[in-house]
């Protein structure tokens, strides 16, 4: 059995884009290795936000 995945308002999505704009920014300011796995995970869920958005404003 599969679950789908819940919807996100678009509200929903410009929060979780700052909170994670700002945790690159901190991981940056403590000069964080960036090639670790927490930074690159980060960075990744980053920009499928990015891409989310761009579809839905594509949409609309």
């Amino acid at each position: 059995m599969t679950d789908k995945p819940e919807k996100f308002t678009d509200e929903e999505l410009e929060k979780a884009i700052k909170l994670h704009d700002e945790l690159i920014r901190f991981y940056k300011k403590v000069q964080f290795n960036q090639n670790q796995l927490p930074f690159k995970a980060v960075q990744k869920f980053y920009n499928l936000l990015l891409k989310e958005r761009q579809l839905r404003r594509e949409k609309n």
